[in-house]
């Protein structure tokens, strides 16, 4: 393209690659193969250090987050666990109660019946 600066494919990886890696072209940039090489190996590797470093700050916000889910759900366990026991030992104390009438009743009709069914 006339007045262009690109004027070679080279040209225009270089420009994708600055590109891409937000490092924008510079004033002072390779002009050999070899140069652009390193120079585009230096950005990729830039790009996945700040990547590295920003993963690292989301992995401790993530494990801060997931620490502090942890505590309320291990709290909302306890007192789900707390009432169950509570309702629990309100069931047994009514199931004693129930077996304890039915062993009255049971001794009432034992006696009844050695009683009633002698005049049968």
């Amino acid at each position: 393209m006339p007045g262009g600066q690109i004027g070679s494919w080279g040209d225009g990886l270089w420009w994708a690659m600055t590109t891409l890696t937000t490092v924008g072209y510079g004033d002072h940039v390779p002009v050999t193969l070899a140069g652009r090489l390193i120079g585009s190996a230096v950005m990729v590797a830039g790009v996945a250090v700040l990547g590295a470093v920003a993963a690292g700050v989301a992995l401790v916000a993530a494990r801060t987050v997931a620490r502090a889910e942890e505590q309320l759900l291990e709290a909302e366990a306890e007192t789900l666990e707390h009432r169950l026991e509570m309702r629990f030992d309100v069931l047994d104390a009514r199931l004693a109660r129930i077996e304890e009438q039915l062993r009255h009743v049971a001794r009432a009709n034992d006696r009844t019946a050695r009683h009633g069914g002698d005049g049968g």
